[in-house]
């Protein structure tokens, strides 16, 4: 395998007194990033209030320099896509029952 196959422009030359590097987890595999309330705690997500203050707390957290921007932007990418989803939902919910009274 060459360096351009792993993505590196322009690989270092010398590796010899390179400090070992712990490789990220990936984002929502495996481990992910630890919150303050502790890693058993679980996230509610099931109202668009819900998650309007979890992309809150990701935003602070970036702001705060605990995560990096691209991870927040991906944590808020899919909770904004969640709350359209719970959304989505609820409208369609609304709509069923309208239809169900006119007949």
């Amino acid at each position: 395998m060459s360096n351009d196959d792993i993505g590196w422009a322009n690989p270092p030359s010398n590796t010899e007194n390179c400090e070992a590097v712990e490789p990220r987890t990936a984002l929502l595999v495996g481990n992910p990033t630890p919150s303050p309330r502790g890693a058993s705690a679980r996230l509610r997500l099931s109202t668009i209030g819900d998650c309007k203050r979890e992309i809150r707390r990701n935003y602070i957290r970036a702001l705060n320099g605990e995560i990096s921007t691209t991870e927040a932007g991906k944590f808020v990418w899919i909770i904004s896509t969640l709350a359209n989803l719970i959304g989505d939902a609820d409208l369609e919910s609304r709509i069923s029952a309208i239809e169900l009274d006119r007949k």
